[in-house]
């Protein structure tokens, strides 16, 4: 099946639904859900599940895919702004701390305080949920202001 990269958000509604049926129906197994060519997440049916995982599960399983809570552009928009600001950091930091062991004397705290930061930022980007509304909130709040900071200090 050809997918194009970009597709608007009633286009992709309908454009999972007919695959999650499809699914449903026994006409393939898995759905690989990804924003331009990279997979984000796999939907698989329960009898591959069990195929996979020997019968054990293994993580977190939240259900059928059918049984999914949906949600509208807006909440889809605020959890790619958090992830995108949480990524933000994530390359900010990385880039602090590796500019610091370049030099002739780097400092070994400031290093290490990069280091944490970045994978606090990691852990936080990768428990993020978008069923977690409080916690999309709290990630724009208060990363928004921290990213502009730190990538445009004159624009305050």
């Amino acid at each position: 099946m050809d997918v194009p990269d970009v597709l608007g958000t009633d286009e992709l509604r309908s454009r999972l639904t007919g695959l999650l049926e499809e699914m449903a129906s026994g006409g393939t197994d898995h759905v690989v859900v990804g924003r331009q060519r990279r997979p984000e997440a796999v939907l698989v049916s329960w009898s591959t599940w069990r195929r996979l995982t020997g019968g054990e599960p293994a993580g977190t399983v939240l259900g059928p895919a059918r049984d999914l809570p949906s949600w509208d552009a807006r909440e889809g928009l605020d959890f790619e702004v958090a992830l995108d600001l949480l990524g933000d950091l994530i390359g900010w930091y990385s880039t602090e701390g590796y500019a610091e062991q370049g030099k002739p004397v780097p400092d070994p705290v400031r290093v290490a305080e990069c280091d944490a930061l970045v994978s606090r930022y990691a852990a936080e980007r990768k428990a993020l949920s978008i069923r977690d509304r409080a916690g999309v909130a709290r990630a724009i709040g208060e990363y928004g202001p921290l990213v502009r900071r730190l990538y445009h200090p004159d624009h305050d």
